[in-house]
């Protein structure tokens, strides 16, 4: 007797490798999304100290502890002693600088960022005068 079609368990085996198969695709996709995306977040993050920098050389601070605030074009910036949030790319960030130590010569600040999807990056910055 000849075999004219597939039988039924060889029809669910192929069907099940190929579900596996599938899954797995859309799996791997999805942690390649939350990878790039961890990743802009982070992007993100890192390049706020250099303007938070900027920030504090052009602006007279005069408080031990400075939130600050940036515009939507991110060139400028007001400080606040009061906690203020920045919202870039529909994720809320804190800048926060504090005067560490004020020396005749030189302050040294630590800057840090906080948002809610991350752990807090800190930094420290040497203003010269």
């Amino acid at each position: 007797m000849e075999k004219k079609a597939f039988s039924l368990m060889e029809v669910i085996v192929a069907t099940s490798i190929l579900s596996i198969s599938v899954f797995w695709v859309y799996k791997m996709i999805w942690e390649n999304n939350k990878i790039i995306n961890n990743s802009n977040n982070y992007l993100n993050k890192t390049l706020l100290f250099p303007i938070i920098e900027t920030c504090i050389e052009k602006s007279w601070i005069t408080s031990w502890v400075n939130y600050i605030y940036l515009w939507n074009d991110l060139k400028l910036c007001d400080t606040q002693a009061t906690e203020i949030s920045n919202n870039i790319d529909n994720i809320n960030y804190t800048l926060i600088a504090s005067l560490r130590t004020n020396l005749p010569s030189s302050k040294i600040w630590d800057i840090s960022i906080e948002d809610d999807f991350s752990w807090t990056s800190s930094w420290i910055y040497v203003q010269k005068q």
